[in-house]
């Protein structure tokens, strides 16, 4: 019959009216027609207000694994070769170290489960200890590969001008700022880039973990963009073994999630 309001009815809620009708029936009480306008009227006002889909959003904020590690290549004079350093280090870092090798860091995270909610905001941060008279840039990328492992692998090593293999966050992630010491200074990658990436990432590990916290690794990594560096300069960065809490590789997430929708029936 539709709603008595959408017909041009006068509203039988008003309170005038029903103090009127109340007076005239005395003891009565309310005129059993005009109860039954004010039930009609509650109910396609409650359907209305349940026609909307209803959410809910949730933050997500995970520290790196503590299995985040340098990928070392070695000069060919002192051996030449890549590995993967301890990781158990509290810093890592972006540069040369010495006069025998270079160095990329790599951070890895588990991805918390989705359960049917949509990323609609996301931050890396990277807290940088020191500046080690740093005279390249360093680029942050988000390696393709995902892994229900955390262990860093010698293939994720890159330094160079761009890495095409993996995708590029943020062009000059951390640039020179000549010889500093403990500057403690967060470094952060937000925006449409790195949630597109995450999103690749869910996608890669496939519906499953979606509602179910798996062990599903994503990999950051902090690499020099030249191949040519002076000995012993490096960006320094907290690990996830760090002493302080607050320092350590951060990965925040905020996932609004539908909960139902109601369809309005007149």
């Amino acid at each position: 019959m539709g709603c008595p309001l959408e017909r041009g009815n006068m509203n039988p809620l008003d309170p005038d009216r029903i103090n009127n009708r109340r007076r005239d029936h005395g003891n009565r009480g309310m005129n059993p027609r005009l109860a039954a306008k004010g039930t009609a009227l509650a109910m396609c006002t409650a359907l209305a207000m349940l026609g909307a889909t209803w959410s809910m959003a949730d933050t997500y904020s995970v520290t790196g694994d503590v299995n985040d590690a340098l990928v070392n290549h070695q000069d060919p004079e002192d051996g030449g070769g890549f590995y993967v350093g301890d990781g158990t280090q509290p810093t890592l870092v972006a540069g040369r170290f010495q006069d025998i090798m270079d160095r990329t860091p790599v951070f890895p995270f588990d991805l918390p489960a989705l359960r049917g909610g949509t990323i609609t905001s996301a931050t890396l941060t990277l807290v940088l200890r020191h500046y080690l008279a740093a005279t390249h840039n360093g680029d942050l990328y988000g390696l393709t590969r995902t892994n229900s492992s955390s262990a860093v692998l010698t293939n994720d090593f890159f330094e160079g001008a761009l890495d095409g293999a993996n995708t590029r966050l943020a062009d000059n992630f951390v640039t020179p700022s000549g010889t500093v010491y403990w500057v403690e200074e967060p470094h952060s990658n937000s925006g449409p880039g790195l949630i597109n990436w995450l999103n690749a990432q869910y996608a890669a590990f496939g519906g499953g973990h979606d509602f179910n916290d798996n062990d599903d690794f994503i990999f950051f990594r902090v690499s020099p963009d030249t191949t040519a560096m002076p000995d012993s300069v490096a960006y320094d960065f907290e690990a996830a073994d760090t002493g302080t809490a607050a320092y350590r590789p951060l990965l925040t997430l905020d996932v609004k999630r539908a909960i139902g929708t109601i369809i309005v029936i007149r």
